[in-house]
């Protein structure tokens, strides 16, 4: 999903992750985050990625996205990853992941799937 400055302001923030994660969104560009909704897309195992406007401003929102993590250091904290629009355009964008617990959250699928896999 593409998003422009800001994404997540506003107040049912909570309701708004649950609903992109539920049509398949896995990750969100955008120039900017509100901070609740950038953590509250963590727990529901969706990927926040800040970009650049220069970039922003030549996506049409039609693309098919790729978004490579490096294999060296995997997703971790402030990684930067490699996104291809529609095999052709490439680009690199910033995971904003704060910390090593939201990583982790991350690479489980979310809060509930990481507490489910925690009662195994």
């Amino acid at each position: 999903m593409i998003a422009g400055e800001q994404f997540g302001r506003g107040s049912p923030r909570d309701w708004a992750t649950k609903g992109l994660y539920i049509i398949g969104v896995r990750a969100v560009l955008a120039i900017s985050f509100h901070s609740n909704f950038r953590a509250n897309l963590i727990k529901v195992g969706i990927l926040p990625i800040k970009i650049d406007s220069q970039v922003y401003d030549h996506l049409a929102g039609s693309e098919s996205f790729s978004i490579e993590v490096p294999q060296s250091t995997g997703l971790i904290p402030k990684a930067e990853v490699t996104i291809t629009a529609d095999s052709s355009f490439l680009c690199a964008g910033q995971a904003l992941l704060e910390n090593e617990y939201e990583a982790k959250l991350l690479v489980n699928g979310g809060l509930l799937s990481q507490t489910f896999q925690s009662l195994k």
